[in-house]
């Protein structure tokens, strides 16, 4: 599934502590900054776009070491988003990126808003840190779901509703199996207003 395109309001230029500055055809739309461990730097990470008007197209996100301003990674999209991440709602950028453990390893995991759908549906694109390389890796399987991370269960669940008033619904289990992400559970259901998540 591709990012949804939605409306952008852009308002004037932003200089967040942490980010570079502007570049001629892209500019910082969002940050956010945390450690992604113990005994870890401080990242920003920088979500950088174009705008024009009132819409404004995203480019890249990449983090940087908040002490010495070096960039650490740019965060890599697969071949189908190689033009861009697409567009979201400027208000649905404020906080974002965001930070959890996806795979329960004890370091902290990146996930950037794409897209939010008419019924209640979200999804965002997810990159896994890999605390051996230093990488971060996208998560196909993660991305584009409404998730809900549950560490004392050590899963998470990903749910959907659609049709007229979210009538249809459904719920995925998700573990870590062998290191990989895998869909042990599915659910679905119609005739009363899901519940999400």
């Amino acid at each position: 599934m591709y990012p949804a395109l939605l409306a952008v309001v852009v308002a004037g230029s932003l200089e967040p502590s942490g980010c570079p500055q502007d570049r001629e055809y892209s500019r910082v739309l969002a940050h956010a900054e945390t450690s992604l461990g113990a005994g870890m730097p401080q990242y920003v990470f920088c979500v950088f776009g174009s705008a024009e008007g009132r819409s404004a197209w995203l480019h890249s996100l990449e983090a940087y070491d908040k002490n010495t301003g070096q960039r650490v990674a740019e965060l890599p999209y697969p071949k189908e988003f190689a033009e861009g991440l697409g567009l979201v709602e400027r208000s649905l950028l404020q906080g974002q990126p965001k930070f959890e453990d996806f795979n329960f390893d004890g370091y902290m995991d990146v996930s950037l808003l794409s897209f939010v759908g008419a019924t209640g549906n979200s999804g965002a694109n997810v990159w896994i840190y890999d605390s051996g390389s230093g990488e971060f890796v996208y998560e196909r399987l993660l991305s584009q779901r409404k998730l809900k991370v549950h560490p004392e269960r050590q899963e998470i669940t990903s749910s959907w509703n659609g049709g007229h008033a979210g009538m249809i619904y459904g719920r995925d289990t998700i573990r870590w199996v062998d290191g990989e992400a895998a869909v042990v559970r599915s659910e679905s259901a119609m005739g009363r207003r899901a519940t999400m998540l």
